[in-house]
């Protein structure tokens, strides 16, 4: 597949990703704007596990990372899911906050990423900030 045809796809995807949101916002178009959504969302899926298995080919290696990001994405669904099947959004989405200091965090011991102090200082702010939204009461 060559990387001409990939693009051409993701634009079409695109386009039909675009004409989903015009056709879902009025109830007489939205099955025809579900519909473009699926056929984008397939157009897209296919693309791409395309270029993962060319891509796989030639780096052997970056296929496993692919998977394993996918079933790290998908465990990470089911359980917000599960989270809020328990709590109320209002509670459970600023959390989501937190991935800022866990992202910050593995890429500076993982990954070996430098991270100035002032990166540090904004990231512990709006976990500051998380900490007020949802400790306060209404």
């Amino acid at each position: 597949m060559s990387m001409n045809l990939v693009t051409l796809l993701y634009l079409v995807a695109s386009v039909c990703f675009i004409q989903a949101l015009k056709g879902l916002s009025h109830p007489t178009s939205s099955i025809r704007g579900n519909l473009f959504g699926m056929v984008g969302m397939g157009i897209a899926m296919v693309t791409t596990a395309a270029l993962i298995v060319k891509l796989a080919d030639t780096h052997v290696g970056g296929l496993g990372w692919v998977l394993l990001g996918l079933v790290v994405f998908g465990v990470s669904a089911v359980a917000w899911l599960a989270a809020l099947a328990r709590v109320p959004l209002s509670v459970a989405y600023p959390f989501n906050a937190l991935g800022y200091i866990v992202i910050l965090t593995a890429s500076v011991v993982l990954l070996h990423e430098r991270a100035n102090v002032l990166t540090w200082v904004g990231s512990l702010m709006v976990v500051s900030g998380l900490l007020i939204v949802v400790l306060t009461k209404p």
